[in-house]
């Protein structure tokens, strides 16, 4: 695959409240190896959550295993997994388990606060038939920090999509997901800052940005 478009929708803003839930996240896909049966692959999928360091009765921790859906592109059907509601679950990797994210601080701040974010990954390996659209593979959670003054806090969706033959334009060779880097940026009201969304990609594929609508809800 010469060519990933990457629309990224994660926003990590500091409040009053400095941290609370889950900040932020990635879905992402590696390319395992073929699958028991012909015309089939085997791909592990990673979920990677991030997290302030609030705690409290409201404040949701790193639960040992997430659940996400898995769609057929080509029909638009989730894919029945082993859970009773057709899900699949992703086990909490150790190592790396919890470990710190850095913290890019920002010079309108005279006194830089110490603020801890940690984040932990999750894997599952599945195998996939081969098609013609590839598999989108959704992940959604609640909350968003609290005190946020222009965003509801109705959780946020993270998706990557498998592609299929057509997305790799009749190459032989599988594709594995990029991987964009974990800082966070610490962001005063209009002062100017920097994101870091840097990503580097295995198969050496050129990676495309591309701005896009963000979720309504």
């Amino acid at each position: 695959m010469k060519k990933i478009l990457l629309s990224l929708l994660l926003s990590m803003v500091l409040s009053g409240s400095f941290a609370a839930h889950i900040i932020g996240g990635e879905l992402r896909y590696e390319i395992v190896g073929p699958g028991s049966l012909p015309n089939t692959k085997i791909y592990k999928i990673i979920l990677l959550l991030l997290k302030g360091d609030a705690t409290g009765p409201n404040v949701a921790g790193l639960a040992p295993s997430y659940v996400v859906g898995i769609f057929d592109n080509d029909n638009n059907q989730k894919l029945p997994g082993p859970e009773p509601n057709l899900m699949w679950r992703l086990m909490q990797n150790n190592p790396p388990g919890i470990v710190p994210v850095p913290i890019i601080g920002s010079p309108c701040l005279t006194n830089q606060p110490s603020l801890m974010y940690t984040y932990a990954t999750y894997s599952l390996n599945v195998e996939l038939p081969d098609n013609n659209n590839g598999y989108t593979v959704a992940h959604q959670t609640c909350c968003r920090q609290v005190n946020m003054a222009n965003v509801f806090q109705t959780g946020a969706t993270y998706t990557c999509i498998v592609p299929g033959v057509l997305q790799l334009q009749g190459e032989l060779e599988a594709d594995n997901c990029p991987q964009f880097g974990l800082p966070v940026s610490v962001i005063c009201f209009e002062s100017p800052f920097t994101l870091d969304f840097s990503a580097a990609d295995v198969d050496a594929d050129s990676l495309v940005y591309g701005f896009c609508n963000a979720y309504d809800g």
